[in-house]
C-alpha cells in the first residue's frame, strides 16, 4: 500500500510531465557593422576627451574600461538554451528553475518577430533588482505558450520601458 506522501510525489510527477520546451537564443544578437562600432569609439572619444579636459582621471579611466566592455560585449553572440514550461514553474537551461509562486504576471510581444526571427515572453519576477526576464519563444508556439502560463500566471500589457526604447536604437 502506498503511504499518501508517495501518492502525492507520483501525482506531482505526473503533473511535471505536462511540459513546454523551445530552443532559443539567451538573448536577442544583432550583427554590428563596422560603422558602428566606429561610431562608439567617436562617442567614447569625445567623452575622454572632455574627461582629460576636465583632468578627471578616473571618468577617463571608466571611459576606456567600458569602451572595452561594450566593445566585447557587442561581438559576443548568444549561447542556444533550452526553455522549459511545467507544473512546477519556468526553467531555464541548467541555470535557473524559478517556481510560479515567485513569478507575478506575463507579456507576449510580437513586434520583434521581424528582427530576430522569435518573439519576446516578458514574465516579472517577485524581485526588486532586475525582475524582467526577456525570453525569446518561437513564433509559431505563441498561442500554445500563452494558453499555458494563463493556468498560473496573468498576463498584463508590456509598455516599453527608456532603457528599452536605448537599446532598440543602439541595436544592442
Amino acid at each position: 500500500m502506498l503511504s499518501l506522501q508517495s501518492v502525492l510525489l507520483l501525482n506531482r510527477m505526473a503533473e511535471d510531465k505536462k511540459i513546454l520546451e523551445w530552443e532559443a537564443p539567451e538573448f536577442g544578437y544583432i550583427e554590428k557593422e563596422p560603422a558602428w562600432f566606429l561610431s562608439a569609439g567617436l562617442i567614447a572619444a569625445v567623452f575622454l576627451i572632455f574627461a582629460i579636459w576636465q583632468k578627471n582621471l578616473l571618468f577617463a579611466i571608466f571611459i576606456i574600461v567600458a569602451t572595452i566592455v561594450v566593445f566585447v560585449w557587442a561581438k559576443k553572440e548568444p549561447e542556444m538554451l533550452l526553455f522549459k514550461l511545467n507544473e512546477s514553474g519556468l526553467g531555464i537551461g541548467d541555470r535557473k528553475f524559478y517556481p510560479w509562486s515567485n513569478l507575478e504576471h506575463f507579456s507576449l510581444i510580437k513586434s520583434h518577430v521581424e528582427q530576430d526571427k522569435f518573439a519576446e515572453l516578458m514574465v516579472r519576477r517577485d524581485e526588486k533588482i532586475n525582475p524582467l526576464l526577456k525570453i525569446h519563444i518561437p513564433p509559431g508556439r505563441l498561442d500554445e505558450i500563452r494558453e499555458f502560463l494563463h493556468g498560473h500566471l496573468k498576463e498584463e500589457e508590456y509598455e516599453e520601458s527608456f532603457m528599452d526604447a536605448i537599446e532598440r536604437i543602439a541595436k544592442f
